[in-house]
């Protein structure tokens, strides 16, 4: 069971080392976002220092709310970043053979996030999000992370600033609200996940914190 001062305590944690980057980073992923929020990761990857690889799905649909990998691609490009930099991910969209159809969410894309990771030698790895989806996709990394037995370094990186009172779609498009409604959603999400075994104990995410520089 967690606690709302433990869910607290980690999301003050979160936040604090997400403000600094690391020099140590390999790799960078860019976690799928509506249109609405996508700015959020999209210049923070035209603002940021951090010149290497950058992560994002790489799958081209736009049925589970993201615009997809060629307009995500083109955004980038856009904004400055060079095409020799960015990395596609395979293995966001996984067949659910209780339902007979593809999935997409945040729990598939860190799994091939890690495993993309892992598979070219990178451990020291950040996760940009917005400050909303932040908690959650972080606690999705570390979780898939230690139950693969990796020896990776997980960082959490806040992405650029969105309004907190702009209505908009998150969460395959099928969820609206502000931001801080979502925010609010995103708690809610965190302890329901944790029941059902697809997020870690928040100790375990303090921990790797407590491992990454201050």
């Amino acid at each position: 069971m967690l606690s709302e001062s433990q869910v607290k305590e980690m999301c003050e944690r979160i936040l604090e080392k997400a403000k600094a980057l690391s020099p140590r980073l390999g790799l960078v992923h860019l976690t799928a976002q509506t249109p609405d929020n996508q700015d959020s990761v999209l210049n923070w990857a035209r603002d940021t220092q951090y010149e290497g690889p950058l992560s994002l799905i790489g799958y081209n649909g736009s049925e589970y709310g993201y615009p997809g990998h060629d307009a995500w691609v083109a955004g980038l490009v856009k904004r400055g970043v060079k095409r020799e930099r960015i990395k596609a991910l395979d293995g966001a969209r996984v067949y659910n053979a209780g339902t007979g159809k593809y999935d997409m969410h945040t729990l598939t894309e860190m799994s091939s996030m890690v495993r993309f990771a892992n598979h070219n030698d990178l451990r020291h790895v950040g996760v940009v999000a917005p400050e909303f989806h932040l908690f959650r996709a972080y606690m999705t990394a570390v979780g898939i992370r230690d139950k693969l037995g990796l020896s990776m370094y997980l960082y959490p990186i806040l992405g650029t600033d969105l309004p907190w009172d702009e209505v908009v779609i998150h969460s395959q498009g099928t969820t609206s609200g502000t931001r801080r409604d979502l925010l609010a959603g995103e708690m809610k999400r965190i302890f329901a996940y944790h029941e059902q075994g697809n997020l870690p104990h928040t100790d375990a995410v303090m921990r790797q914190l407590a491992l990454l520089p201050s």
